[in-house]
């Protein structure tokens, strides 16, 4: 059930962290195929359709390993654990310096600036992502444990209905058992005596 529940998350995750490195580099990917001739590149256009997509991959990883380290934070799929303001604030906390570490990290390697483009502008840009990044990732793990939680509960409810049922039918059927066998002891007896009478 557990490893279910790991790949369960793993395959959300990676779909929610995919849509949102396209959704950082949007403009960068609308740019390449001239999807919109309005949409600001804000003093940097990319090279080729590899180096858009180099983006995308990076942002994309970022988030994926940021919801990991959630995962053991947050722990989505143990309904025993609550969620008090110590945990969502360590959460909120590791997340977002998780992200802006590796962010930097991975696309300074990348060689990301260019010597045409504002660094000043390219930083706010970036610290901009960064956060948009933490929130929806912070988010969408509480989300996931809602929802995990509000099924646990359902689940637990059903269980405790049929086993109240089973209680009331086994009481029911202790109560009905005496009666019913000297009734049926009764009827035997009766018939016995008019069909001896007869």
């Amino acid at each position: 059930m557990k490893q279910k529940n790991i790949g369960k998350y793993l395959g959300i995750v990676f779909i929610i962290s995919v849509s949102l490195g396209v959704l950082i580099h949007f403009e960068k990917f609308a740019n390449i195929f001239n999807l919109n001739e309005r949409i600001p590149d804000f003093g940097y256009k990319p090279h080729n359709i590899l180096e858009t997509f180099s983006d995308i991959f990076v942002s994309s990883m970022v988030a994926f390993f940021s919801f990991i380290i959630n995962y053991f934070v947050i722990k989505p799929f143990e309904s025993q654990q609550k969620t008090d303001f110590k945990r969502i604030a360590f959460a909120v906390i590791i997340t977002i310096a998780t992200i802006i570490i590796l962010s930097d990290l991975l696309f300074s390697l990348k060689k990301n600036l260019t010597a045409n483009g504002n660094p000043q502008n390219f930083m706010f840009l970036y610290f901009f992502r960064d956060i948009l990044i933490s929130a929806i990732v912070i988010v969408s793990v509480f989300f996931i444990k809602a929802i995990n939680d509000r099924q646990a509960i359902k689940i637990e409810n059903e269980k405790l209905k049929n086993e109240n049922l089973i209680s009331q039918y086994e009481t029911l059927k202790k109560q009905v058992s005496p009666h019913f066998f000297l009734f049926a002891y009764l009827v035997k007896r009766i018939n016995k005596s008019e069909s001896g009478e007869s």
